[in-house]
C-alpha cells in the first residue's frame, strides 16, 4: 500500500471516530428531551438534536464503509484479473500466479493427482512433491520462452520469488524483502542448486510436448481457468522484460492460449516421472549402467509373465503367480529406480491399474503407541493400491524387543497383501543377509516373497560412466587431468569401501562437490570455462 493510500485509510478511521462519539452523545440527549416531555420546547429541542444525530450517524457510516472496504481489499490481496503488461512487472504476475497455486494446493482432487502421478526420487511428502512439480513447471515455462535460468537476469526474478514463497512462508512479496533475499549468498547458492537439479525434470516436461503439465492434473474448471489466465500473464510478463516479443516467445504464448489441459488431450498420461509403457520400461532398464544380473533376472521374469498372459488370453490354465519381490544389495545400487521400472511393466501388462510407486521405510509404517501402527500401515497401503509399495530397509520391521510394534506392521501388511492381492504389489529391499533372515523369520513373508533379485556394487568403470552421464546431463565436460584424478580416487575408494558405501549415490555427491569447487574457481578468477571441470575442481586430494 502506498503512502497516499495509507493516509486515506487513516483519515477514514479518524472521521469515523469524530462522527461516532458525538452521535452517541446527541442520541442520548435527544431521547432524554423527547421522553421527558416537560414542555413543547423540550420536545422541539429533542427533535432538533435527533436530526443532528442522524447527520452524524450518516457521516460515521460512510467513513466506516470506506475504511472497511480498504481492510477487505488488503485482506484478500486483490489483484487485477487482466494485466496491462506495460504497467505490471514480473513480480506482480508471479505473485498472482503463486496465489492461484496456493488454491490448487488446497484442492483435494489436485493433491490426489499429485500424490498418485508424480514420483520424485528425493521427495516423499505431498508438500515436497507440490513444490518440486510447481518449480519444474515454472522453469519449463521460462525455458520454453527461450530464457535459461540466470540468477542475475530480470526475467528470472519471477521464478525466484515463487521459489522463495515456497521455501519461506512469511515471504511478503515486498520490493525490500526481494532485494534482501537476492543479496543473500546462502539463498543464492540454494536457488541455483535447486534449479540445476530440476533441469532433468524439465526435459521430461518437454517430452510430453505440452505447454503446461499442471493443467493436465486440474479437474476443477474454475481453477483450471484461473491457473491458465495467471500462467498466461506470467509468460507474457517474462516475454515483456526486454520490451520485445520474439518469435519463440510469441509461438509459445499462442500454444499456451490454445491449450485446454485435460480437454486438449484424451488418454494422455500426466505423470512427469511416471512408469512408462512395458516396452519403454524394458528399454529404460536396458539403458541403466551396469546391473547386468538384475537385467537378466527381470528379463526372465518379464518373459514368464508375458507368456502367462498370452496363455490366459487363449483360455489356457495358468499357475498362480506372485508379483512381490525382494531386492537385496548395498545402498545406491539402483533398487528404487528398478522398482519404479517394475511398476511400469506391471501397469502395461494390466496387472496393476495405475503402476505408481509409493516409497516408505519403517518410520512410515510403525507408530510409537499401541494400536496406532495398524492404522498407519493401512493408510500407506491404501495410497499404494493399484501400484507398488516399496519398503526400503524392510528388515528393520522385525525388531528384537517384545515391545516393538514392527511385528504389528508386518501382520497388517500380510493381511492387506492377501485381501488386496489383485491391487497391490509389494517390493521389499535392504542388505542381503538381513533381508534373507527377515523373510525366513516369518512363514507369511516366506510364502509371499519368492522372487529374489540381488543388486551388485558398481565396478570402477561403471562408477566413472555414472559420473560422465551426470556431467553430460548438465552440459559439463571433463578434462583429462580431472578424469585421471577421478579414476584414482574412485579406485582407492572401492578398495577401501565400508559396508555403507553409497555406490551411485556416492558418485552423485562427488559430482555435486566438484561443480561447487568449479563454481568457486570460476567466480574468483572470472574465467570463462563455465562448462569444464579441471583437476583443480576435484574436491578431494588423491590418496
Amino acid at each position: 500500500m502506498s503512502f497516499k493510500e495509507k493516509s486515506k485509510e487513516t483519515a477514514s478511521a479518524v472521521l469515523f471516530v469524530i462522527y461516532a462519539f458525538p452521535a452517541l452523545i446527541f442520541l442520548i440527549v435527544s431521547l432524554s428531551l423527547i421522553f421527558s416531555a416537560e414542555s413543547a420546547g423540550s420536545i422541539a429541542a429533542g427533535i432538533f438534536t435527533l436530526l443532528i444525530t442522524a447527520l452524524l450517524i450518516n457521516g460515521a457510516v460512510r467513513s466506516f464503509k470506506k475504511m472497511n472496504l480498504k481492510v477487505f481489499e488488503n485482506g484478500q490481496k486483490i489483484v487485477p484479473s487482466q494485466f496491462n503488461l506495460n504497467k505490471l512487472d514480473l513480480v506482480d504476475a508471479a505473485h498472482r500466479l503463486y496465489s492461484v497455486l496456493e488454491r490448487l494446493a488446497l484442492n483435494k482432487k489436485f493433491r490426489e493427482q499429485i500424490h498418485v502421478n508424480i514420483n520424485t526420487e528425493d521427495t516423499k511428502s505431498i508438500e515436497e512433491k507440490l513444490m518440486v512439480f510447481t518449480l519444474t513447471e515454472m522453469l519449463h515455462i521460462q525455458k520454453s520462452l527461450g530464457h535459461e535460468f540466470d540468477y542475475d537476469k530480470k526475467e528470472s526474478l519471477g521464478i525466484f520469488c515463487i521459489y522463495i514463497a515456497h521455501a519461506i512462508p512469511s515471504f511478503g512479496w515486498s520490493k525490500s524483502e526481494i532485494k534482501t533475499y537476492l543479496q543473500n549468498p546462502t539463498i543464492k547458492k540454494s536457488v541455483i542448486d535447486a534449479f540445476i537439479n530440476l533441469n532433468s525434470a524439465v526435459e521430461q516436461f518437454k517430452e510430453k510436448n505440452v505447454p503446461s503439465a499442471i493443467m493436465l492434473l486440474v479437474e476443477d474448471d474454475s481453477l483450471a481457468k484461473d491457473y491458465k489466465s495467471a500462467l498466461l500473464d506470467y509468460a507474457k510478463a517474462i516475454a515483456n522484460t526486454d520490451k520485445e516479443v520474439s518469435e519463440v516467445e510469441s509461438n509459445f504464448i499462442k500454444q499456451l492460449e490454445e491449450f485446454e489441459g485435460l480437454k486438449s488431450l484424451e488418454n494422455v498420461s500426466s505423470n512427469v516421472n511416471s512408469s512408462q509403457s512395458s516396452s519403454s520400461s524394458v528399454e529404460n532398464l536396458s539403458k541403466l549402467i551396469g546391473l547386468d544380473s538384475v537385467k537378466k533376472e527381470i528379463s526372465t521374469f518379464y518373459n514368464y509373465l508375458n507368456v502367462q498372459e498370452r496363455r490366459k488370453a487363449q483360455g489356457m490354465p495358468v499357475p498362480p503367480t506372485s508379483y512381490h519381490c525382494v531386492f537385496t544389495g548395498n545402498p545406491g545400487t539402483g533398487k528404487t529406480t528398478v522398482a519404479r521400472i517394475m511398476a511400469g511393466i506391471y501397469k502395461e501388462m494390466g496387472i496393476l491399474k495405475k503402476g505408481h510407486l509409493v516409497e516408505v521405510d519403517r518410520s512410515k509404517l510403525v507408530a510409537e503407541y499401541v494400536g496406532q501402527t495398524a492404522v498407519k500401515t493401512n493408510k500407506v497401503v491404501d495410497e499404494a493400491l493399484d501400484g507398488v509399495l516399496f519398503i526400503d530397509e524392510a528388515y528393520t520391521l522385525a525388531g528384537n524387543s517384545s515391545q516393538d510394534f514392527g511385528k504389528e506392521a508386518i501382520d497388517t501388511l500380510l493381511k492387506r497383501m492377501e485381501d488386496d492381492r489383485e491391487r497391490l504389489v509389494v517390493i521389499v529391499a535392504g542388505y542381503t543377509d538381513e533381508m534373507k533372515t527377515f523373510i525366513s523369520s516369518n512363514p507369511g513373508l516366506e510364502s509371499r516373497f519368492n522372487h529374489f533379485i540381488n543388486f551388485e556394487d558398481y565396478s570402477l568403470s561403471e562408477m566413472i560412466e555414472i559420473f560422465k552421464k551426470r556431467a553430460d546431463e548438465f552440459k559439463y565436460s571433463l578434462s583429462d587431468d580431472f578424469l585421471e584424478k577421478l579414476q584414482t580416487y574412485l579406485n582407492w575408494t572401492i578398495q577401501n569401501k565400508e559396508r555403507s558405501f553409497g555406490n551411485a549415490r556416492f558418485v552423485r555427491n562427488l559430482f555435486e562437490k566438484s561443480i561447487e569447487c568449479q563454481a568457486n574457481r570460476v567466480a574468483c578468477s572470472n574465467e570463462s570455462g563455465l562448462n569444464t571441470l579441471t583437476a583443480e575442481d576435484f574436491p578431494y586430494s588423491n590418496p
